[in-house]
């Protein structure tokens, strides 16, 4: 992925791994003992300080983003380091942590999660699943073993970045100031104007500084060709078929504005206005209340700059003319939210449940000239 480093662009190619490592640090994984809980008299304190401090120092090594990561091969590579400190017959095993073997009585078990630590009780010990190539497959592998072949043979980690990051570390002029502030903005792919306010059931003209609200109402009803309907009514003779055209009902609306910039501190009252754009939007609403066969109209927010009118449906994106009519609106995304506009960009957010408490956003942009469309950033929250 491309990305503008210290007024340089390059290309980033590891950029998932960074994702990961957002994830990892915004989830925070944790795990721990009671303080109910005493060590049980069979845990050799020494052995279990020594893991710990083991287990601490390995974290050391791990340059950003791999320590951050929350995947199976972290721990596994943690469980290679720790395994030559281990005595023989002591399992290590990956399930969601890192697992090591305390006592063949009792099932005691030795749990690292993330930088924490706790003790538990596992019935059944598993078999080892610890060996590297296991994890061939998996993101970050190529990475996980540079880090746990270069300690294996007492060698420094520090040469991480030149090996898989060369462009990027020469675009921050080989600086650990800049290298480290542009690490901490990685996911952040180019400049994103402030989030605007949006009301419901509202346009923001910025042109004018003017707000827009629609007043929808019944002005009839049509027969809808094709769509005939047979009923039996009862006549004189006893009951009969009878075949009549569907009806339903036509709709129009009244535009009104409301001034925003009222330096009098006088109650703005509402105006009739006619803006063209604004039969777009309209007969949006219409087409989908129709599709949906809903009782109600959807509710909508957007925004109107130049000659552009830009709106929302149901976390439908649509991008219409303010000043003349259009065949179709041009619906350039669904199941998101309308973030900011800049220039001839429209920024809209498109959000992914990861679990309870996490979720992604991605920022994305919407260029009017050449109607492409760019990720501009990626979160976790």
């Amino acid at each position: 992925m491309k990305k503008l480093v210290n007024g340089k662009i390059i290309d980033i190619k590891n950029m998932r791994l960074f994702e990961l490592a957002a994830e990892g640090l915004v989830t925070q994984r944790h795990t721990m003992s009671k303080i109910s809980d005493k060590i049980d008299d069979s845990i050799d304190i020494s052995t279990l300080k020594k893991y710990l401090d083991k287990y601490d120092l390995f974290s050391k090594y791990l340059p950003y983003p791999l320590h951050a990561i929350e995947r199976d091969i972290k721990y596994a590579t943690f469980g290679n380091f720790i395994k030559q400190y281990v005595d023989s017959g002591t399992k290590i095993w990956v399930k969601d942590g890192l697992n090591i073997q305390l006592s063949d009585e009792n099932g005691l078990v030795l749990k690292f999660v993330n930088n924490t630590w706790g003790i538990e009780v596992e019935k059944d010990i598993p078999d080892e699943n610890i060996d590297m190539n296991l994890y061939k497959d998996q993101l970050g592998y190529t990475e996980y073993k540079w880090i746990l072949d270069k300690i294996l043979n007492k060698q420094s980690t520090s040469g991480y970045y030149k090996v898989f990051m060369n462009d990027f570390l020469v675009a921050c002029e080989f600086n650990s100031k800049i290298l480290k502030s542009e690490l901490e903005n990685i996911l952040t792919l180019c400049k994103i104007p402030d989030k605007m306010a949006f009301k419901q059931n509202k346009i923001y003209d910025m042109n004018n500084n003017e707000e827009y609200s629609l007043d929808i109402y019944c002005n009839g009803q049509t027969e809808v060709e094709g769509e005939d309907r047979d009923r039996m009514v009862f006549t004189d003779s006893g009951f009969e078929l009878s075949t009549s055209k569907k009806r339903i009902k036509t709709y129009a609306f009244d535009a009104y504005s409301k001034l925003l910039d009222d330096t009098t501190n006088i109650k703005c009252k509402l105006s009739k206005v006619k803006v063209i754009g604004l039969h777009n939007l309209f007969l949006e609403l219409c087409a989908i209340k129709t599709t949906t066969e809903s009782e109600v109209f959807s509710t909508f927010y957007g925004v109107i700059f130049g000659n552009n009118l830009v709106f929302t449906i149901d976390k439908r994106l649509f991008i219409a003319k303010s000043n003349r009519l259009m065949i179709e609106p041009i619906e350039i995304a669904n199941g998101v939210e309308l973030y900011s506009i800049d220039s001839n960009k429209v920024y809209f957010v498109k959000s992914h449940k990861l679990s309870k408490n996490v979720t992604k956003e991605i920022i994305y942009s919407y260029n009017l000239r050449d109607n492409s469309t760019r990720i501009c950033s990626t979160t976790f929250k």
